[in-house]
């Protein structure tokens, strides 16, 4: 079988296509370790700020919700409250 030249053509196109794409998926896996998102905190209480930040950076040790995360955020000592203080926030809102 022999391509014609606009299926080498085509054949070219794909190649470049898949090529971007694959340098794209890396560029996203990439940026997974880091923190990312618009956050709109400026006017909140600093330990709940704090709170924020630590939760996000917990994120770089531990995918996802699970025991191992939440352990890493309870160091901070007014996580508890911050996290009331968010739910409250976000039923305002």
């Amino acid at each position: 079988v022999r391509l014609t030249d606009a299926g080498r053509m085509l054949v070219e196109h794909a190649d470049t296509i898949a090529e971007t794409l694959s340098t794209a998926e890396s560029e996203l896996a990439a940026r997974r370790t880091e923190i990312t998102g618009v956050l709109r905190i400026a006017a909140f209480p600093t330990w709940v700020v704090d709170y924020v930040l630590v939760h996000e950076m917990a994120h770089l040790l531990h995918a996802g919700h699970g025991p191992d995360f939440w352990a890493a955020v309870s160091v901070y000592p007014k996580a508890e409250r911050a996290i009331g203080y968010l739910l409250a926030k976000s039923e305002t809102s």
